[in-house]
């Protein structure tokens, strides 16, 4: 992961809620989801905390997930460039 390979807590709430993932998390497990976010660990980390609270059917496998999680995060990296200019 490079330092750019973030995400934001509201993007990947947003993420989760639009596939139906962390549908076996509780509200203290998804805190702790977000915590990693903030934290800034690896997209892997967060990839596999959201992969290990979801249905396996519906989030297919882990690397789906991840490159979901890459996906909004060039969204945010594009986002953040756009508001320097």
């Amino acid at each position: 992961m490079t330092k750019q390979d973030k995400v934001s807590v509201n993007d990947v709430y947003r993420l989760c809620n639009e596939k139906r993932w962390y549908t076996c998390g509780s509200n203290e497990e998804y805190e702790k989801m977000f915590q990693i976010i903030r934290d800034g660990k690896p997209l892997n980390e967060v990839a596999a905390d959201i992969y290990e609270h979801s249905e396996i059917a519906k989030c297919g496998n882990l690397a789906i997930v991840l490159d979901e999680l890459k996906k909004i995060s060039v969204r945010q990296k594009t986002k953040n460039h756009d508001l320097a200019r």
